[in-house]
């Protein structure tokens, strides 16, 4: 590398006019070797024209940079052609091993096109002494497992003649192929390509069984099936289309109604199932079906006119002689339980008021109540007293005033339950919840003795009690 003398280009006729006197050409070509990096290494190389010839492979490249390594650079690329008097280059290119770049460079540019026969051939280049006629035709002789002979057409038709022997084709072929296939040789498998492929033959033999023109139906398609002697079923298909049969008469299969055994318009039918026949199962058809029996039977138990209760609906029960519990349902009516001699009643216990009356008539006798009948007064309303908490999932008890009976209600705007006790700390699921607007009343003797658990944090229950 270095920067260039500049009287160099000066004098440049004057060096160049020295090589014409001593015989040399007035065009040289070089090989410029890729092997090992170049990076503006200068040439003392001079000329009026500087052409890349040829190239080793499209992995050839470089640049020159022409006089001055600052100068733009210039591609080497294949057919450059550079008009312009220089006296110094300066080669710049990557380390590409095996790779070349064949260039000529010197004086007189357009005589050296006009007349390329005059100057040296570089190494394998084809003179016009090696050059083909016009008709192209070449012989490739590619005999004794030589490698194989790439052939291009360069637009042309190409005619391979095999000499009596095979070609092997390794891709596809495009255009129109005449295939021979005579005297027995094996099929040949044709591919279309995506394309449409003519077949000109005057006559291709049909696989057997082939229907011809012969063989067609004709237009009617009209079609007679002798079935006859007990031959096998035939199956017909319609396509689509009416099928008409001619016959005189059809086999029906076993059981079938024939018009003899159609029943008339009114459908009457009557069934004789004496003799203990079995049961015979009649649809109705979403009609109606009309029963004429004198008298139908009825299943055990059934319940006749005679056994009905009368309006009043009076049911005397007998449950004497330890039999079990008998359930009676007031229907939402009362009950009057009418006693013929002391009997126990069940405990009536509840959690709230008790708003249904039972009414108890002794019937003259006496009623034994086990344990004792107290008269509770209400007493008076007071001021309502209102428990909240500070944490979720703790118990919270109200505050001291003695009392009779309390009612709690939680806050309609509560988003959590709040599970309610009595006496006891209240625990989630394990005594009474109330949601958002519930309540419970019970006789209590202390609003104290209310236990409430709160499961979301600053909500409210109010209580209002009696004394």
């Amino acid at each position: 590398m270095g920067l260039e003398d500049t009287n160099n280009l000066r004098d440049w006729d004057k060096r160049l006019k020295e090589q014409y006197s001593r015989g040399w050409d007035n065009y040289i070509r070089r090989r410029i070797y890729l092997d090992v990096a170049r990076d503006l290494d200068c040439w003392g190389i001079c000329g009026e024209f500087f052409y890349v010839e040829s190239l080793s492979s499209a992995a050839a490249v470089g640049s020159i940079r022409l006089n001055r390594n600052t100068n733009d650079p210039i591609d080497l690329d294949l057919g450059t052609i550079v008009k312009t008097i220089f006296c110094n280059i300066f080669i710049t290119h990557a380390a590409l091993q095996g790779e070349w770049i064949d260039v000529i460079y010197g004086i007189n540019f357009e005589y050296y096109k006009q007349q390329p026969v005059t100057v040296g051939a570089p190494v394998g280049g084809a003179l016009a002494a090696l050059q083909l006629p016009d008709g192209h035709n070449v012989t490739v002789d590619n005999a004794g497992g030589a490698a194989a002979v790439n052939i291009q057409d360069g637009g042309n038709s190409v005619t391979i003649d095999d000499g009596g022997g095979s070609i092997t084709v390794d891709g596809a072929l495009a255009g129109n192929v005449t295939v021979i296939n005579a005297g027995g040789a094996a099929a040949v498998n044709i591919q279309d390509g995506g394309n449409a492929i003519t077949v000109d033959a005057a006559a291709l033999p049909l696989p057997a069984g082939a229907a011809t023109s012969a063989l067609q139906l004709p237009d009617g398609h009209n079609v007679t099936v002798d079935n006859a002697g007990g031959a096998a079923a035939v199956n017909i298909q319609d396509g689509g289309n009416a099928i008409t049969v001619d016959a005189a008469a059809l086999p029906l299969p076993a059981g079938a109604a024939t018009s003899a055994l159609q029943l008339p318009d009114g459908h009457n039918v009557t069934v004789d199932n004496g003799g203990g026949g079995a049961a015979v199962n009649i649809q109705d058809g979403g009609n109606t079906i009309t029963v004429d029996a004198a008298a139908l039977p009825l299943p055990v138990g059934a319940a006749t006119s005679a056994l009905q209760l009368p309006d009043g609906h009076n049911v005397t029960v007998d449950n004497a002689g330890g039999a079990a519990a008998v359930n009676i349902q007031d229907g939402g009516n009362a009950i009057t339980v009418d006693l013929a001699a002391a009997q126990t009643l069940a405990n009536v216990t509840t959690l709230g008021t008790i708003t249904n009356v039972v009414h108890v008539d002794d019937n003259a006798g006496s009623l034994t109540i086990d344990g004792s009948v107290t008269a509770v007064d209400n007493g008076t309303a007071q001021p309502c007293i209102t428990i909240t908490n500070a944490n979720a999932d703790q118990n919270t008890v109200g505050a001291n005033h003695a009392c009779k009976r309390v009612l709690i209600r939680a806050h309609t705007i509560n988003t959590g339950l709040v599970w309610v006790d009595f006496n006891n700390a209240a625990v989630a699921l394990a005594c009474y919840p109330l949601a958002a607007g519930d309540s419970v009343g019970v006789p209590l003797t202390n609003t104290n003795l209310v236990n409430c658990l709160f499961k979301v944090a600053n909500e409210k229950v109010t209580v209002v009690y009696t004394n």
